[in-house]
């Protein structure tokens, strides 16, 4: 028994109705519980109108008026899960009995390649607890007394023939579930969805602990450091090797380095090139200094500012200028060893 003494804030609470409308419903309820002998009776009594008169479970009911209560009992009498709970529940209340709508699920596809059960909006439910002296919240479903296929095989069986089922979800999967290779797509899709939930992003701390009580219970401190320590540097090392290895090479490196070489070699003739000295002008220097190295020293200048500098290359102008700078500096250096030879 659950709750044998209501509170009454409780009991307040799962007596509240509008204070006006629904009139209809109001006489209605309090005629059928003078004629019942008690509020389990009564409960039962409303289950057996629900089930004798001519009401349908539909997805897609008629709009109900401003007496929702009164329009759904005696005018439409279609409707859903909730349409059901609510108007019990009213009925309920109208005669002074505490009742309340529960929601939740009503049923579960079972998905065979990962041994669990998958729960889909459509198995969405509502019923009622009623509170009876002596027995606490007592649990009704109306909607099983209209349609028992929903409560007892579920929404998905009890509305197969219905158009309106999944009307909004066309690509669902679920529609084609009496396809076999589609179906059992659709089943180890969300295996596969439901592996990744349970390993990686429910990986929290408990998770962790049993990690690691599963694989090193009997492994001390220093051997479990040990192990993450190498975990560590192996993901370190091929995040290195991959930055290393498959680093694009860059024209503008390969061109500093062959004019910085020429730069070297004119220092080691005794001809440095000064501090906030440019290109230009140290080429104009030199090729004054030493007119046997202008021609040389002109055409290195020229690529190597056409390199650095110019936004319009493509690549492959690139690396057209890049082999002729090369071309240039050997020359260049041909042109030093005549100048060792001739200055000897």
């Amino acid at each position: 028994i659950t709750d044998p003494v209501l509170p009454l804030t409780a009991r307040t609470q799962n007596l509240a109705i509008p204070a006006q409308g629904n009139s209809r419903s109001m006489d209605f309820a309090r005629a059928l519980r003078a004629a019942s002998d008690s509020d389990g009776d009564y409960a039962n009594a409303l289950l057996d109108y629900f089930r004798q008169q001519q009401f349908f479970y539909k997805l897609n009911p008629k709009a109900l008026g401003q007496n929702r209560i009164d329009d759904f009992l005696f005018n439409t009498r279609e409707g859903f899960c909730e349409h059901y709970a609510s108007s019990f529940a009213f009925l309920m209340r109208a005669v002074g009995i505490p009742a309340r709508v529960v929601v939740g699920y009503q049923g579960a596809e079972y998905n065979r390649y990962d041994d669990y059960l998958m729960v889909h909006q459509y198995n969405a439910h509502a019923w009622n607890e009623v509170w009876l002296e002596g027995r606490g919240w007592v649990r009704f479903d109306p909607t099983g007394a209209v349609s028992p296929l929903r409560v007892e095989v579920g929404a998905e069986q009890a509305l197969a023939n219905d158009p309106s089922f999944l009307q909004d979800s066309l690509f669902s999967m679920s529609r084609f579930r009496n396809t076999s290779w589609i179906n059992n797509l659709r089943l180890r899709l969300d295996s596969i969805e439901y592996e990744w939930s349970q390993r990686v992003v429910n990986f929290n701390e408990q998770e962790q602990l049993e990690f690691f009580r599963k694989y090193f219970d009997n492994s001390s401190q220093l051997k479990m450091l040990l192990v993450l320590l190498i975990a560590i540097l192996i993901a370190v090392s091929a995040l290195a090797f991959s930055v290393i290895k498959f680093r694009p090479k860059s024209t503008y490196h390969s061109v500093q380095r062959l004019y910085l070489d020429v730069c070297k070699e004119l220092d080691k003739k005794g001809l440095p090139r000064k501090n906030g000295e440019g290109p230009v002008d140290y080429c104009n220097r030199i090729s004054q200094l030493r007119p046997s190295l202008a021609q040389s020293m002109h055409e290195i200048t020229r690529l190597y500012l056409k390199l650095s500098y110019s936004q319009s290359l493509i690549d492959g102008q690139q690396a057209l200028a890049l082999k002729q700078l090369e071309l240039a500096k050997q020359d260049f250096k041909n042109c030093l060893v005549l100048v060792k030879i001739n200055y000897v």
